[in-house]
């Protein structure tokens, strides 16, 4: 079992979301974590930082969220990270999981136990 920090990727506009998910992440499950305001911050910063997964908001202005997926796909290797799509829209599993997605997340989602699922998601 690996006993490093889970290193997430936290993508949405929206800041108050950011910021709270960052804390719960940080709090409850000593997270390492990058949060990025849009998908053309996450394009500069994600291939440094490596992220054992990402969420990943899919409404997002300039760049949805799926259109971010496939722009990263294309600047790093995607392999062996989970990403998990947020939306408060209903959206297709199946045609997200085509996308590279792994998993969707419905919004509101509780911040208090994302930790619980991005780490089971993970298999930790």
């Amino acid at each position: 079992m690996d006993d490093s920090p889970l290193r997430v990727a936290v993508v949405d506009d929206d800041d108050d979301l950011r910021a709270m998910v960052a804390l719960s992440l940080r709090l409850s499950h000593g997270c390492e974590l990058l949060s990025c305001a849009s998908a053309e911050q996450a394009l500069r910063e994600l291939p440094a930082f490596r992220p054992d997964v990402i969420v990943l908001d899919y409404m997002m202005p300039r760049m949805d969220g799926l259109q971010a997926l496939k722009a990263l796909a294309g600047c790093m290797d995607l392999s062996d990270t989970k990403v998990v799509v947020t939306s408060a829209a209903e959206l297709p599993e199946s045609s997200l999981r085509a996308q590279g997605a792994s998993a969707m997340l419905p919004k509101p989602f509780d911040a208090l136990r994302l930790g619980d699922y991005l780490n089971e998601l993970c298999g930790r």
